[in-house]
C-alpha cells in the first residue's frame, strides 16, 4: 500500500551580502561579470590612507558604491545604502566592533561619509575625489619602557635586538565598570608601567595568572570637562600605536552679520578647559553635556573621539543656529554622544542647504498681475482662431 509523504520544504535562500556577491560574479563566460570599477589612483591613495582592516573594509565600500548596476548612459553611483554591520564584518573577516571603530575613524579623517539609518544598518560614502589632498596615515611610535634597573641576563639579547611586540593591532575600548577580554601574552615580560594622557591611578594585581591593571581618573565629574586635568604635553610627543587626535589650529571663521562661528554675538569659546585643542569643544560640550546627561547618563565631554568628531562636524555652523536646531532635536532623548555627533552633522548639513536657498521673490502689484492676464487672454484668444480656421478649411476641402 502506497503511503503519502510530506514534499521536502525547499532550503531558504541566503541573503547575506557574500552570497550575492558570489552570485553576481561568473567566471565561465570569456570575460568574467560581476565586478567594480575600481581605478587605480583609488588603489594608490587607499594603501596610503588605510593599514589592516581598515583598507579591506575600504574595498568593500567602494565595490558596494561603485558595483552597483547603472545604465550604459548612466553615471556610476558613488555611495551605498543599508549595509548591514554584520555582513560588512563577514566580507573583512572580523568582529562587528571592529567595524564600527573604522568606520568611525575613515568617517572622521574624511576619507568617506558615514551615518546610520538605524542601528547596525550603515550609509556610506567613499570620498575618493578628495583623497589625494588627505595626509597619510601613520600610527605614532610604540618605544619599549625606560627603566633604570640592571638588565637580566636572559633578556639582554632581546634588548640588544631593540624587540617591539605588540600585544594589541589597535587600542582596546573599555566602557565604565567592565573588563575587556583576556589577551595573551606571546613573549617574556620583566616588568610592567603605567602611560596615559591624563592623570590617574592605576593598580595592577595578578589574578588566576591574569594581569589585571585597573585605571581610576583623577577628576570631578560634577564639574564636567572643566574638572579634567592637564595631560602636561604628552599629546605633543605620542607614544601609542593608535591613531591620535591632531591639535586644531586653524582660526575661527566668520559668517554674515558679524558673528562668530563658535559664539554668537562675541561670545569667546573656553578653549583650554577640553583635551580636545579645537576652537569650538568647550562650546559644544556646555551646549549637549545637560541632554546627554539627562538622557544617557553620559557627556559628550567625557567621550574624547566623540567631541572631535562633533567639532570637525560642526564646522562654521552660527551659535544661534546651532543652539535653537539642538533644543529642538532635544525633545526627544539623545542616546549617545555617536548620536549627538550624528544629530551635528545633520545640522551642518541643513546650515548648508539654507545658504545654498535661493533669495526670495518679491510680491507682484496689481498692474503686473493685469498683464500677465491679458497675455494669457491674447494667446488663448490666437489659439482659438487658429484652430476656428483650420475647421473651416477642413469642412471646404469636404465639401469639394
Amino acid at each position: 500500500m502506497a503511503t503519502a509523504t510530506n514534499p521536502l520544504s525547499k532550503p531558504q535562500k541566503s541573503t547575506t551580502l557574500a552570497a550575492k556577491w558570489r552570485a553576481k560574479t561568473n567566471y565561465r563566460s570569456k570575460r568574467f561579470t560581476g565586478y567594480a570599477p575600481i581605478s587605480f589612483a583609488m588603489v594608490v591613495e587607499a594603501g596610503r590612507l588605510t593599514a589592516g582592516k581598515a583598507t579591506q573594509l575600504l574595498y568593500v565600500i567602494l565595490t558596494a558604491s561603485l558595483g552597483q548596476f547603472t545604465k550604459p548612459d548612466e553615471a556610476f553611483m558613488e555611495s551605498a545604502v543599508d549595509l548591514k554591520t554584520s555582513d560588512l564584518a563577514e566580507l573583512c573577516g572580523c568582529d562587528e566592533r571592529t567595524i564600527q571603530r573604522e568606520l568611525g575613524d575613515l568617517a572622521r579623517r574624511k576619507v568617506i561619509i558615514w551615518d546610520q539609518s538605524k542601528k547596525g544598518v550603515n550609509n556610506v560614502k567613499p570620498l575618493f575625489r578628495t583623497w589625494e589632498s588627505l595626509p597619510d596615515y601613520k600610527p605614532g611610535p610604540v618605544g619599549e619602557p625606560v627603566t633604570e634597573d640592571e638588565p637580566e641576563p636572559e633578556l639582554e639579547d632581546a634588548k640588544k635586538d631593540a624587540t617591539v611586540t605588540k600585544l594589541t593591532a589597535k587600542p582596546v575600548h573599555v566602557g565604565a565598570g567592565k573588563t575587556s577580554k583576556p589577551i595573551k601574552v606571546e613573549c617574556g615580560v620583566e616588568s610592567i608601567s603605567f602611560a596615559t594622557t591624563l592623570d590617574a591611578d592605576f593598580s595592577a594585581v595578578v589574578e588566576g595568572g591574569r594581569l589585571l591593571v585597573s585605571a581610576v581618573p583623577k577628576w570631578e565629574p560634577a564639574n564636567g570637562v572643566n574638572g579634567l586635568l592637564q595631560t602636561n604635553g604628552i599629546d605633543e610627543k605620542p607614544r601609542q600605536g593608535c591613531r591620535g587626535f591632531v591639535p586644531t589650529t586653524t582660526p575661527v571663521k566668520q559668517v554674515s552679520g558679524g558673528q562668530s562661528s563658535q559664539k554668537g554675538r562675541g561670545a569667546q569659546s573656553k578653549i583650554g578647559t577640553s583635551p580636545v585643542q579645537h576652537p569650538r569643544a568647550g562650546e559644544l560640550s556646555e551646549l549637549l553635556d545637560p541632554f546627554l546627561l539627562r538622557s544617557c547618563q553620559k557627556s559628550l565631554s567625557g567621550d574624547l573621539a566623540c567631541l572631535q568628531s562633533a567639532c570637525d562636524a560642526i564646522e562654521d555652523v552660527p551659535h544661534d543656529w546651532l543652539v535653537k536646531a539642538v533644543v529642538e532635536r532635544a525633545a526627544r532623548p539623545i542616546n549617545s554622544p555617536r548620536t549627538a555627533v550624528l544629530i551635528l552633522r545633520e545640522i551642518t548639513h541643513n546650515w548648508r542647504k539654507t545658504k545654498d536657498l535661493p533669495p526670495g521673490k518679491r510680491d507682484l502689484t496689481a498692474q503686473e498681475i493685469k498683464a500677465m492676464v491679458d497675455e494669457d487672454k491674447r494667446i488663448l484668444a490666437e489659439k482659438r482662431k487658429a484652430i476656428a480656421e483650420e475647421t473651416r478649411r477642413m469642412r471646404a476641402a469636404r465639401i469639394a
